[in-house]
């Protein structure tokens, strides 16, 4: 410390050795300004682990994420409760729901399939007793919405026979004619311009003309009759336009069949045996293309035709076709050939056989 009178150092000496002067007020005064300068430092913050003031902060940010974390985990669980709340609330309202079908229009899993349906195009056949012309007959079948019956298939001849049978009568127009051909058996004979597959025609015929009078024959029709005193049974016969008008003892056996076909839907059915135990395992329930018959043997194509009757236990009069199926698990033979009902195949399977046959007769099988 200097003296406040010569300037010179004396320490902590309050009288000065060199002048004598008193120096003892002004150190007091000193000493009072410097312990106020020192209150109002600011404390300096302590950087170590330890340190009082950053573990107070990070004690604070801890506590912080601490109740961040109990937020989400609680909103998470409260969200979760709730949509499972509202699951079993679905669950129990389509509990009792037979169709089960959501509000929103959704369909609930049910552990099984529903059939498929497919629209199909299904021939009907009506017979009708009128003495008619062939050509006025074709004008009413084409006025209900058809046309007189086409028959391309041993299985349409055997159907229409069975009605024909049923009818009382001995003539029946069928829908062919000599308008759009010149000889029978060409494909533009049927009214509707299918392919001929199928004839069955009294012995001697066709003969295009009558021999009695000379009368062309244009005009196909179903007759019953007899060969030698022998009842034949159905058959294709070429008649004149005008039965009755030539020959009145024939009215009231007169009549035709029209083939209204219509749009169906039918279910997919599906079969229950294994796909080994068949030609073709889904006959039932599918159309058969030509392209997989190109690709099966004759011997191989007819079992498959014949199969879709085995399905519904028709026994065979062929031995070998017998003894076939005869080998299957699936096959229960209970039903004569004689006395089978074809009624009882579904859509699908009409059309399969009608054209594995018409295949079969195109390609000279049978």
């Amino acid at each position: 410390m200097k003296c406040g009178n010569c300037n010179r150092e004396i320490g902590e000496e309050t009288s000065c050795p060199y002048c004598g002067f008193d120096n003892a007020p002004s150190m007091a005064a000193d000493k009072k300004r410097n312990k106020n300068k020192n209150r109002n430092r600011t404390k300096p913050v302590k950087t170590g682990s330890g340190g009082g003031g950053n573990s107070k902060l990070l004690l604070q940010v801890g506590l912080l994420g601490v109740i961040m974390i109990v937020i989400v985990f609680g909103g998470m669980s409260l969200f979760s409760s709730l949509q499972n709340a509202s699951g079993n609330s679905g669950n129990q309202a389509s509990a009792g729901n037979a169709s089960g079908v959501l509000n929103n229009g959704e369909t609930l899993g049910s552990g099984t399939e529903t059939p498929a349906a497919q629209t199909i195009l299904v021939s009907e056949y009506k017979i009708h007793q009128a003495d008619v012309s062939w050509e006025e007959a074709a004008e009413r079948c084409y006025a209900e919405g058809g046309n007189l019956a086409v028959v391309t298939s041993e299985e349409e001849f055997n159907e229409i026979c069975q009605l024909a049978e049923k009818s009382g009568l001995d003539y029946i127009w069928l829908g062919a004619s000599l308008n759009n051909c010149s000889k029978w058996e060409e494909s533009n004979c049927w009214i509707t311009g299918e392919e001929w597959t199928f004839s069955k025609w009294y012995p001697g015929e066709p003969s295009y003309e009558d021999s009695s009078d000379g009368v062309k024959e244009a005009y196909l029709c179903l007759w019953k009759a007899k060969k030698d005193g022998t009842d034949i049974g159905w058959t294709m016969n070429d008649q004149r336009n005008d039965l009755v008008g030539a020959f009145s003892y024939v009215s009231g056996k007169v009549g035709y069949i029209c083939e209204i076909t219509s749009e169906q839907e039918v279910a997919v059915e599906q079969t229950q045996a294994a796909d080994g135990d068949y030609m073709i395992a889904d006959s039932n329930s599918r159309y058969v293309t030509e392209a997989e018959l190109d690709k099966m043997a004759a011997a191989d194509i007819r079992i498959a035709r014949n199969e879709i009757y085995a399905r519904h236990g028709r026994k065979f009069d062929s031995e070998d076709l017998q003894s076939y199926f005869n080998s299957k698990s699936w096959y229960k033979g209970t039903i004569d050939a004689a006395s089978f009902d074809e009624g009882v195949l579904n859509e699908y399977e009409k059309a399969n056989a009608k054209f594995m046959r018409e295949y079969e007769q195109k390609k000279g099988y049978i």
